[in-house]
């Protein structure tokens, strides 16, 4: 090769490399910068820190062993070559090489310490639990160790195990490598064909490897047996701990026997001794450790595995329900009965859980909030949650259960989405829209009580004040806004088609700055555009990681974020909470969380076997600062966590008051936990049920044809033995069944949610054979076979319209049960759901009407207030007597159908239709109904 392109080549790396040392650099102050604007810079520290640290621990060791090791295999290595076919190879390597051994060493030992030894600043997280973990105040029940030796010890202890031995088998090859080279080592040509003193050097480094075997064997590999998943449940099993764990203690007494045939062979340097050390290593490992524990397996423990692994089983009961939070549920007792009344649901206490039936779902009503209130195409209105506020109804304010998001902004959607337009525009949402859940307006519409821009509140729904109206931090926000610029941000387009625009007046973001900043910037985003802008100022800001999970997750990466941030308004301005969880997979005997039930986006996805909800972040939507609670402080990770990080926690009891009003059990997580509950609803002493599977419980299923899990609903419930209404999470269990057609409900979970009781879980179990406690599946599939429901469904999905029928909502009413479900009807070419009908459910009768009030007037026979329509009202006793007349009727007409007598099957429809006709005239005129564009009530 010529000098002129050795020269351009090098040229051609030196930019390479500078490029990359540039792009990194940028990345780490840009970092910097980050976690500064957000309070956390200790967090950025400790993490640099710690993994540069390790780094330089775990490569210099690596270093200095292997450049020992090489001047060890240099100072011995024979001075005359022994003539061999090899040797061509060996006396090119010392012709060419041999003179500058020291560098050789010197280069070889860098490249190894950086590739076996940079892999350790990934267990940054392991070494801070391993420093700061403390005790669990739990032992394990084999070892009777405590549970912290696992959770914080064992994790780093095994890594440093793995490292030795892969540092080890690299010295070793290296070695033998350099033996070879230097004439020690030949694979052919006269005898000797390994130097005696290759043979003790050799020697040395296998011996290092089985005392490090031995050690691990008895420290490390018998405690991780504790953790292991290939028995009938998780953890040591009969097999394990009759077998495996004497096995493991016969080999680190092999691995010490072969450790000193090792030590004594560096004196004697014969090639037989390693050899024997490492067959009966080998012998024993394969016959003790492998073969015996697979036939006592077979033989022993298969034949008679419901009694051998009755202990092992109550052990990983015990574990699992302590770890996934399970032994924490309160079981009670729910008779579900059918002996409700009408006075039972107007009855001051039960009255408030009847009128706060949430009627409009999160998921269903995104269509709908989205097409009336994004009223741009680059607004998104897609994140849709569950919560309660104090809202005013008939001169009074009242806790009410209602659908709100934020109108957040998606610059990818600008129709000119120029640089200009997307990074220094439209760089935020604006305002946040409300509706009640258990109303609504005409023609089925949600009946908001914030919306529109500029926005606008009624009925006492909170407004946000100032400039806080504008949303910088959201879901869904991957890109960066610079604010601050030359031009004004654009904030909405009102009614007289006017834009207005405004200046971020916040802290969040980072300071731009001079040139290096900006330049810094640049190499981390590859935008050149945010050097040579002239629209952006030294007073501008950069505001990036603007979703909120992803921010959340930046600055406490050692936490599972959940995926599901929903907004809260108090003080005046625009809030996200959202819950952090602490987990592990090293909790001993603990079972693998089963996720399956979880949809694929949950931030509870992975292998773990231990959860915590044990921290509540709070992100400000307009600043971007973000605060993180300690909603479980007696959690042992989120002590060692606190201990890595003081003052990174604050005490749940700090969170501003109105934040605390708004905290709620995580979907997910009930999700999680009803799906492990499902078996672990069993205590130790069950163990043999446990094993039998005879009483085995699954989270309902959403229809008989379609097996997918409910998800848990959130209701406002005044629940049994409480005096006032609580937001909680409901899901439904029923028995396991493989065909996934259950008939009843084994129980139902409720998730409580106050700031006294943030993770109180109570398990409502129903007696077995409870008829009048029906699956939701079955519910569900009586409702879509009655006769009226199917016909109205039939008659509205055609003509471009489609029917969809929300979530089953589940009110537990003193020891009964009432099931409820909302008709919606939308457009296929563009849908915008709306609500049409109400459907109840209760003592296998199913009643349909125009809202909550009319089919509980259907079922009860008297009315129980205005319930889930859009707004108040009461229905005179008259229209009360043709309604309950019109439903004995009904009841007549398909008796009537199943006898075969025609006749009176029309007599009575007509009858129905005249007494529908009459009531609906009365509502008209003189009791005037909510709803007037209802085309009517429908039951059987």
């Amino acid at each position: 090769m010529r000098t002129y392109q050795v020269a351009i080549l090098l040229a051609i790396v030196l930019i390479i490399v500078l490029i990359i040392v540039l792009q990194s650099t940028a990345n780490l102050y840009t970092n910097y910068l980050w976690y500064r604007s957000v309070g956390f810079t200790m967090v950025w520290r400790s993490m640099e820190s710690t993994k540069l640290g390790l780094g330089a621990v775990f490569s210099g060791a690596m270093f200095a062993v292997t450049w020992a090791s090489l001047w060890v295999v240099d100072r011995i290595a024979p001075r005359a070559l022994f003539m061999a076919p090899e040797t061509e190879l060996v006396s090119r390597y010392q012709a060419s090489l041999g003179r500058h051994r020291l560098a050789v060493r010197t280069v070889v030992a860098v490249i190894a310490g950086l590739a076996v030894g940079s892999g350790a600043t990934g267990q940054w997280q392991h070494w801070l639990l391993f420093v700061h973990g403390g005790s669990f105040g739990v032992t394990d029940p084999q070892f009777h160790r405590d549970v912290g030796y696992y959770v914080f010890k064992l994790p780093f202890l095994s890594f440093l195990v793995d490292w030795a031995e892969l540092a080890l088998v690299v010295l070793f090859v290296l070695s033998a490598v350099a033996h070879y080279l230097n004439g020690g080592l030949r694979f052919s040509g006269p005898s000797p064909r390994v130097d005696p003193r290759t043979v003790a050097h050799l020697s040395s480094i296998v011996a290092a490897f089985s005392l490090l075997r031995a050690v691990a064997y008895f420290s490390v590999d018998r405690y991780a047996l504790d953790l292991a998943t290939n028995g009938y449940v998780a953890g040591a099993s009969y097999t394990d701990v009759h077998v495996r764990i004497p096995a493991l203690e016969l080999l680190a007494f092999v691995s010490l026997v072969a450790f000193g045939m090792l030590v004594y062979n560096i004196y004697q340097r014969s090639l037989a001794l390693p050899i024997v050390a490492i067959g009966l290593w080998a012998l024993v490992a394969l016959s003790i450790g492998v073969i015996f524990p697979a036939m006592v397996q077979l033989l022993q423990v298969n034949p008679a595995q419901s009694s051998v692994e009755l202990p092992y089983i109550a052990r990983n009961i015990a574990a699992t329900r302590a770890a996934m939070g399970l032994d924490s549920v309160t079981a009670a007792p729910f008779a579900a009965q059918a002996d409700l009344t009408g006075s039972d649901l107007a009855a001051p206490n039960n009255q408030p859980t009847v009128s706060s039936a949430g009627l409009w779902d999160p998921g269903i009503a995104s269509q709908t909030f989205q097409k009336l209130q994004s009223l741009r195409g680059y607004y998104s209105i897609s994140s849709l949650s569950s919560d309660r506020y104090l809202l005013s109804s008939g001169g009074s304010r009242t806790l009410t259960p209602v659908v709100i998001g934020a109108r957040e902004i998606v610059p990818s959607a600008v129709a000119t989405p120029s640089w200009v337009n997307v990074h220094l525009q439209y760089t935020h949402g604006y305002g946040y829209v409300m509706a009640p859940a258990n109303s609504w307006g005409g023609e089925g519409q949600p009946n908001f009580v914030s919306n529109n821009l500029p926005p606008s509140t009624s009925s006492g729904a909170p407004g946000l004040s100032g400039n806080y109206q504008q949303v910088y931090f959201g879901t869904g926000m991957n890109t960066y806004s610079i604010v601050n610029t030359r031009l004004g941000e654009i904030d909405y387009i009102n009614k007289a088609n006017q834009l207005v625009t405004g200046h971020y007046s916040g802290s969040g973001g980072v300071a731009l700055g001079g040139f290096w900043t900006r330049a810094a910037f640049a190499l981390r985003f590859h935008d050149f555009n945010l050097l040579v802008s002239h629209l952006i100022t030294p007073k501008s800001r950069i505001i990036f990681t603007q979703d909120i999970g992803e921010r959340i997750a930046k600055v406490a990466p050692f936490l599972r974020v959940d995926s599901h941030p929903y907004p809260v308004v108090a003080y005046g301005q625009l809030w996200w909470i959202v819950d952090g969880y602490t987990t592990t997979s090293y909790f001993p005997y603990g079972q693998p969380a089963d996720t399956s039930q979880l949809g694929s986006g949950s931030g509870l996805n992975g292998s773990y076997n231990y959860v915590r909800d044990s921290v509540k972040a709070v992100v400000n939507a307009y600043t971007g600062a973000v605060s993180l609670y300690a909603a479980d402080p007696s959690d042992p990770i989120l002590q060692a966590w606190e201990a890595a990080f003081p003052g990174m926690f604050k005490p749940l009891s700090t969170m501003p008051s109105e934040l605390q009003q708004h905290l709620r059990y995580p979907q997910d997580l009930l999700m999680l936990q009803a799906t492990m509950y499902g078996r672990y609803h069993l205590t130790p002493a069950e163990a043999s049920s446990f094993y039998s599977k005879s009483d085995v419980w699954q989270i309902a299923p959403q229809s008989t044809s379609n097996p997918v899990a409910l998800q848990p609903v959130y209701e406002l419930l005044r629940l049994p033995r409480q005096s006032s209404l609580s937001f909680d999470a409901v899901e439904p269990m029923v028995p396991y069944s493989p065909s996934g057609r259950p008939q009843t409900l084994s129980a139902f979970l409720v998730a409580s949610s106050s700031p006294s009781a943030p993770t109180a879980v109570t398990a409502y179990e129903i007696p077995p054979g409870a008829s009048d406690a029906p699956a939701p599946s079955i519910v569900s599939g009586n409702i879509e076979s009655n006769v009226s429901v199917s016909e109205l469904i039939t008659k509205l999905d055609q003509h471009g319209s489609q029917v969809t029928l929300g979530p089953m909502v589940i009110l537990p009413i003193d020891d009964s049960l009432l099931f409820v479900e909302t008709m919606y009807v939308h457009s296929t070419a563009n849908p915008a759901p709306l609500v049409k009908e109400v459907i109840v459910y209760y003592n296998n009768n199913v009643y349909m009407s125009s809202d909550l009030s009319g089919a509980l007037v259907q079922v009860f026979g008297q009315t129980i207030g205005s319930l889930g329509s859009s707004g108040g009202g009461t229905v005179s006793q008259a229209v009360r007597s043709l309604l309950v007349a019109a439903n004995s009727e009904y009841q007549a007409a398909q008796a009537a159908l199943a006898a075969g007598d025609y006749t009176a099957w029309g007599k009575d429809l007509a009858q129905v239709g005249q007494d529908l006709k009459l009531a609906q005239q009365a509502l008209s005129h003189g009791n005037p109904s909510p709803n007037s564009g209802s085309t009517g009530s429908r039951s059987s």
